[in-house]
This record gives C-alpha cells, sequence and structure tokens, in this order.
C-alpha cells in the first residue's frame, strides 16, 4: 500500500492529541450518516480520519470501525471494505503529495458509498503548541474532478463557499 502520512506529519497530531483533548459530540452530519446507513443497510460504517475522540462510534448506534494514523491503538489501516466509509473534514489535513494515495485508499475501502466532507477554506485552528494546523484547502470543483475519475457517480449533498459535502457511489 502506497504512504498514507508522513512520520512528521503523524508525530505533529499525535503530540496535538496528547495535549489536547477531543470528545465526541453529536454534530448536524451525524444524522446524514445514520439516515445513509439506513437507506443503504448498511452493516458497516468505517470512520476514517476520526481522531481520538472517535465521533461516530461512541455516538451511533450503528456498529462502526475506528481509524486515524495519528492515533495509538486505531492506526492500522484496514484492508476490508465497508458499506459506508465515512471521511468528515480529513482530506483537507491529507499532505499534498499523499492526496491521491488517500483517495485511492479511501476507494478500495468503500464498498457502497463513500461520505465525504471538506472545507475548501485554509485553516485557521492551531495545535496545542501554538503551530497553524496545515491545511491543504482546493476548491470544490478540484475535490469533484478528483472523486468523480474514482467513484461511478457523485452526488453533492451540499456546496457552500466553506464546505463541500459529497457522496461517492461505486
Amino acid at each position: 500500500m502506497s504512504t498514507l502520512i508522513s512520520e512528521k506529519h503523524r508525530n505533529l497530531y499525535k503530540r496535538h492529541y496528547e495535549v489536547r483533548a477531543c470528545v465526541a459530540h453529536r454534530s448536524p452530519w451525524h444524522k446524514l450518516v445514520v439516515n445513509l446507513a439506513q437507506i443503504e443497510c448498511a452493516k458497516s460504517i468505517l470512520d476514517y480520519g476520526c481522531g481520538p475522540g472517535r465521533g461516530l462510534s461512541k455516538i451511533l448506534d450503528i456498529p462502526v470501525a475506528d481509524y486515524d494514523p495519528a492515533v495509538p491503538g486505531i492506526d492500522i489501516a484496514p484492508e476490508a471494505q465497508f458499506d459506508i466509509v465515512v471521511a468528515n473534514h480529513v482530506l483537507e489535513n491529507v499532505e499534498q503529495e499523499f492526496t491521491d494515495a488517500v483517495l485511492e485508499h479511501l476507494h478500495k475501502l468503500t464498498r457502497k458509498v463513500l461520505f465525504f466532507s471538506v472545507s475548501c477554506n485554509p485553516s485557521k485552528k492551531q495545535f496545542a503548541d501554538g503551530t497553524r494546523v496545515p491545511r491543504f484547502a482546493r476548491d470544490a470543483e478540484w475535490w469533484l474532478t478528483k472523486l468523480t475519475s474514482l467513484f461511478a457517480s457523485i452526488e453533492v449533498s451540499e456546496n457552500s463557499a466553506s464546505e463541500l459535502i459529497i457522496l461517492g457511489r461505486k
């Protein structure tokens, strides 16, 4: 499998997670995932890049597998496919040289639908040590082009100046 993250980037996030608490909390997009799971009769969901808060698996009543390359214990990339793969605000934080590999990995892991949300704006967030969180912001058209090349169909759920939510179907 291709490299998905550099050691430098992984360590930056690990240090951040050690210092700053991440707590699972309900978000409007959780309801979208629950509805999608019901529509698709999903039996498996992967929360890709979930962070240490493991939001979906702590909040949803549906079994959810967690994966985040910077969180010990859930940092081994899964090999199985999942009915739904959720990548919520993950891709804008992936280093530019690994974006294609991560998108291909998401495609490989998705059996039915990829739920993909991304910020199209530069980050204003900071790591616990004050370093600006790198965000590799790209516009909606860039993301749509990338995902269209991988998935049989693309449904845009939201496309605002700041956020893009897409369903990629196999």
